[in-house]
């Protein structure tokens, strides 16, 4: 489930995609009316337990931009730290976990899930080094013997 790799999502809201178009005649920025009461409006949802179930956004994150005497609102959704995940919506495990891929995000089936809350444990085998941990001087270490 761990990427080697973070992905973040950009949503930008007060810009129009026209698909079909050459990439520079594609957008349109539109602009949004009162983008204070949306960053606003966002921020309360999503730090409504009810609606998301962890928010790992910070006020960074989110940014009204002025582009061509228009306000457009720009949100950074990094992924969220495997010790975080899942993250779901609407109180729902099932029906609210999703995967983020290439064309978008996609349900993800319940099963899926299991993987992310067993990666929360703080304690892994592999996630410490051992200081004065005995070692078996016997052990061939793959260091060839030239024969010298």
């Amino acid at each position: 489930m761990n990427s080697s790799f973070n992905v973040n999502l950009n949503i930008y809201l007060g810009i129009k995609e026209h698909k079909g178009l050459p990439i520079e005649q594609r957008f349109e920025i539109t602009g949004v009316e009162d983008s204070y009461k949306i960053v606003t409006d966002f921020f309360n949802i999503l730090n409504n337990k009810q609606k998301v179930s962890r928010s790992i956004l910070i006020d960074s994150d989110v940014r009204i931009i002025d582009v061509e005497d228009k306000e457009i609102v720009y949100i950074n959704v990094p992924e969220a730290d495997y010790h975080k995940k899942p993250i779901f919506i609407n109180n729902d495990l099932q029906g609210g976990t999703f995967k983020r891929t290439h064309e978008g995000d996609g349900h993800l089936e319940v099963w899926l899930t299991l993987p992310l809350f067993t990666d929360k444990a703080d304690s892994k085998n592999d996630a410490e080094v051992l200081v004065n941990a005995p070692v078996n001087v016997g052990v061939n270490v793959g260091v060839k013997n030239s024969g010298k």
